[in-house]
């Protein structure tokens, strides 16, 4: 299928069937002081009869546009994506990607079609599946064997040796040891629905029924064997931020009046959990601070993959690099994912806490000062909670 076809498709998707151009002609609605949604144009370039509202915002569409050129231009990649949603309802509110120096089409939506293993941003469903099964707690102690840890005649490394872990500590200092044995703890066959029902597995790798071996199961807790899109990761994500709820993306603007329900993936504690511990991820001893944002609690994991070779392998100098992550970081308005494949950088250089982090950081702080957000989260909460 030509990729203009799947174009049309995947805004149809996203749509809810609506036929418009998604990227080339867009129509600003002015609007004060608040987001400005923009108006769907048809193919002839008029507004359409029924005048489909999009929900991304042609503020913040703006600033993560500004934002992957600047990153463009300094980290020369194939390829870099940011998609921000409202986590609370699963509406996009801006979706970016700059193309390859080759000249790809800036008319592709890398956002939905580009598949890609996550790396240690899906170390999340590790953290989940072992609490949602009854495995431990949050206080549970996982050995990670100081950093080697053999397994089916292969070795799994840590980038530091480490020894007994928490699971916030495990997801903190991203510890694969500690992602794989709480992995095969769950078990492939509940490990493998649990992908599924945090809306992986459709058309990126998981196609397969066969049952993975401890390897495969190992590796895919830490984001090898596995792929996803970013608007996948985007959407999980928003789970976690929300609660617990998966909702459907959206790029039309709910006039129904009726709230999107989303179906519920995971308890409210386990989601909170998490939370709690894709906040000490972006602190100093995780391996996120440069996604702070002075005045502004985030929360967010990095992820680091090698990229997939033509022939199934894995590059020794390429790697996908990226953020996942929302705020403010308890009270989540805004959820991101920025993804940089192939960044010209060197080798040690090449990681999502260096890479797609200050990326993340750049947008969150300009979104949230769009947005009132700012200067703090003292204000932001003590404003809310005399609502």
């Amino acid at each position: 299928m030509k990729k203009s076809a799947l174009l049309f498709i995947a805004c149809g998707f996203l749509l809810g069937g609506a036929f418009v151009y998604f990227l080339g002609h867009l129509q600003q609605r002015k609007t004060d002081a608040k987001p400005s949604p923009v108006t769907a144009i048809d193919r002839q370039g008029s507004p359409m009869a029924d005048r489909v509202q999009l929900t991304l915002d042609t503020g913040l569409q703006k600033i993560v546009e500004v934002e992957l050129n600047r990153s463009f231009a300094t980290l020369h990649p194939k390829k870099i994506i940011a998609v921000l949603a409202d986590p609370r309802t699963g509406e996009i509110l801006a979706m970016c990607n700059r193309p390859s120096p080759a000249g790809a089409s800036t008319a592709q939506l890398d956002a939905i079609s580009f598949s890609y293993e996550p790396g240690s941003t899906f170390k999340v469903l590790s953290y989940a599946g072992f609490l949602m099964n009854g495995l431990g707690d949050e206080k549970s102690q996982i050995f990670c064997e100081n950093g080697t840890f053999p397994l089916e005649g292969k070795v799994i490394k840590d980038h530091a040796p480490l020894g007994n872990q928490t699971p916030s500590e495990i997801l903190m200092r991203s510890s694969n040891i500690g992602a794989a044995k709480m992995s095969l703890k769950i078990g492939a066959t509940k490990y493998c629905n649990l992908i599924q029902k945090f809306g992986f597995g459709h058309q990126t790798g998981m196609e397969s029924h066969r049952e993975p071996d401890d390897l495969t199961l190992a590796r895919m807790s830490f984001g090898q064997a596995v792929r996803v899109t970013p608007l996948q990761l985007l959407m999980a994500y928003g789970a976690i931020a929300n609660g617990g709820t998966l909702f459907r993306p959206s790029m039309r603007v709910n006039q129904s009046g009726i709230k999107p329900t989303g179906e519920r993936i995971m308890p409210e504690g386990v989601a909170a959990s998490l939370r709690d511990a894709l906040k000490l991820a972006v602190t100093d001893q995780g391996t996120g601070p440069l996604a702070q944002v002075d005045g502004l609690q985030v929360a967010g994991k990095t992820g680091t993959s090698q990229a997939v070779t033509s022939d199934g392998g894995h590059s020794e100098t390429e790697y996908v690099t990226s953020f996942a992550g929302y705020f403010p970081a308890d009270h989540p308005q805004v959820v991101a994912v920025v993804v940089v494949d192939g960044a010209s950088v060197p080798v040690e250089s090449n990681y999502g806490g260096l890479i797609a982090a200050p990326i993340f950081a750049a947008i969150a702080k300009q979104t949230a000062s769009y947005l009132h957000l700012t200067p703090s989260v003292a204000e932001f909460t003590a404003q809310n909670s005399s609502q």
